[in-house]
């Protein structure tokens, strides 16, 4: 689309060869992760694991570790133990949203 309407050119007389747009993506991917849909493995763990203890209100060291792997699947990140109720229902609400695109 840059090169059709000519703002390539505009954006390389200003910026240089180097615009920047891969360090503005990083940043940008760090910021708002993509999310992948849920595996098989991954839903699993989510219907049986996750979402009951989550209905229950009581997210223990075991589910927490399901979280972290659910997470790192549909992510690709890393996340943290953490005791933080509301950290923990915000993950879980964004796994939800994944689970249920997953399943559509």
């Amino acid at each position: 689309m840059t090169e059709a309407t000519g703002i390539d050119k505009v954006v390389k007389a200003v910026a240089g060869d180097d615009c920047g747009c891969k360090e503005r993506q990083e940043a940008l991917n760090k910021l708002f992760p993509y999310a992948q849909l849920m595996d098989d493995e991954s839903k699993e763990k989510w219907e049986t694991i996750l979402q009951p203890a989550w209905k229950s209100g009581r997210l223990r060291k075991p589910e927490q570790i399901q979280l972290v792997n659910v997470w790192e699947q549909v992510y690709g990140q890393r996340r943290k133990f953490t005791n933080c109720g509301t950290c923990l229902v915000t993950a879980l609400k964004k796994l939800e949203q994944v689970y249920e695109a997953s399943c559509e």
